[in-house]
């Protein structure tokens, strides 16, 4: 029996899928959707990252999204001409697993967790202000997507993922025309992403 088990083992040691092993970079575009009074925007991210063998990833990922809010909109009961903008810039420690592989396609999950930082830029609705304000909050996502294998050492990447991107935060509100002042305003912000981009492996 311990023939045997070293001999497995040395069987797994000096498989192929070793010589998968090694660094790599990576940049994302896309397109990302939350609901509620903002339009869909951009997404863009970089990073680096290391593969473990022939199924396993793990990288950091630098992360920036943008939210613009225009048009006619409604917040707290006030409704008018809106202008304004939510940014998202996060650092997230991500991992991958290839589930299913042929020849050189790849079937991958994937989940992360980081920090953020949220602002909120002040905002105007119709005759009302908002100012806005920053922080930093607790970030996470989960999704999967589907890798194809290129020359020269490139991966060509397309995947999606729902990010929580934690709490956005305002100030408070004036309502000019009456000098009406509510409080700040809190809310979780989530999003529906999809991305395409390029891995480049050592």
């Amino acid at each position: 029996m311990k023939k045997i088990l070293i001999g497995l083992l040395c069987g797994v040691l000096s498989t192929p899928a070793l010589a998968d092993e090694g660094f790599y970079t990576r940049f994302d575009t896309g397109y990302a959707n939350i609901e509620g009074n903002f339009d869909a925007n951009y997404l863009l991210q970089t990073g680096f990252g290391y593969k473990i063998g022939s199924s396993f990833r793990t990288d950091f990922i630098i992360s920036r999204r943008r939210f613009d809010m225009s048009g006619i909109r409604e917040l707290d009961g006030i409704r008018g001409e809106t202008k304004g903008r939510i940014s998202a810039l996060a650092a997230t420690l991500n991992g991958y697993w290839d589930f299913l592989k042929f020849k050189t396609v790849s079937f991958y999950v994937d989940a992360g967790v980081g920090i953020g930082r949220n602002k909120t830029t002040d905002t105007t609705i119709g005759q009302a202000f908002v100012k806005g304000r920053r922080k930093y909050d607790f970030v996470w996502h989960a999704g999967g997507g589907v890798a194809f294998e290129l020359p020269k050492n490139l991966t060509l990447d397309i995947g999606y993922d729902y990010s929580d991107l934690g709490y956005f935060e305002t100030k408070t509100t004036l309502k000019i025309s009456t000098d009406a002042v509510w409080n700040s305003r809190r809310e979780d912000v989530a999003a529906h992403e999809f991305r395409v981009g390029l891995r480049y492996n050592f």
